[in-house]
């Protein structure tokens, strides 16, 4: 996929120009950085239609990926034309689907999954996003390749060193709640 931030939005960020070096290791980090967002939030955040295979509940479909720019199309799984009304926002009712021949017949029930094919993401990428894309690299870039990942601690006389040549693209706590507004919800359990 394509990155969230690009070189210049990178070299804007850290307030300094790149150097030969520092442009080699770039697009990688960019990547890199742009896959750990995309993995936290759950959300692709640029433009694109995808047909996803979703389950019904109550004759409600809940659509993952956000914003939902149009819905082109909802079939059942035998790509049978499906019946819907869109909220505007991520949720489809297919109440307005007539009976079929599952739900006449008592021993089978309703539909329970379809495909839905619809377009979704931002056009331009938010702002805080692309922030946070590029402080995960600027924070790889500014760490030389020999160091990444490695943590070290010293109490005293005693010095105790960690870690591995892992690109450092981790995510923070305080990029973790930036994102948060972006971050596809997970559902709850009712515990008795």
């Amino acid at each position: 996929m394509v990155a969230l931030a690009t070189i210049d939005d990178l070299a804007a960020v850290m307030a300094r120009d790149l150097s030969d070096s520092d442009l080699e290791r770039c697009t990688t980090l960019l990547d890199i950085a742009s896959q750990r967002v995309r993995t936290h939030t759950g959300q692709t955040f640029t433009k694109v239609t995808t047909t996803d295979v979703l389950r019904v509940r109550n004759k409600r479909v809940k659509l993952p990926q956000r914003p939902v720019v149009s819905v082109g199309s909802v079939t059942d799984l035998n790509d049978i034309t499906v019946g819907f009304d869109w909220d505007g926002l991520t949720v489809l009712d297919l109440a307005r689907t007539p009976v079929n021949a599952f739900e006449i017949e008592p021993r089978r029930t309703g539909l329970r999954t379809v495909k839905v094919t619809y377009t979704h993401g931002y056009d331009p990428i938010p702002a805080d996003v692309i922030g946070v894309v590029c402080d995960l690299a600027a924070a790889a870039l500014d760490t030389p390749p020999e160091q990444s990942g490695v943590q070290s601690e010293t109490l005293g006389p005693f010095s105790m060193s960690s870690g591995s040549k892992y690109p450092g693209v981790l995510l923070t706590q305080a990029m973790k709640d930036s994102l948060a507004p972006y971050t596809a919800p997970v559902g709850t359990a009712q515990v008795s």
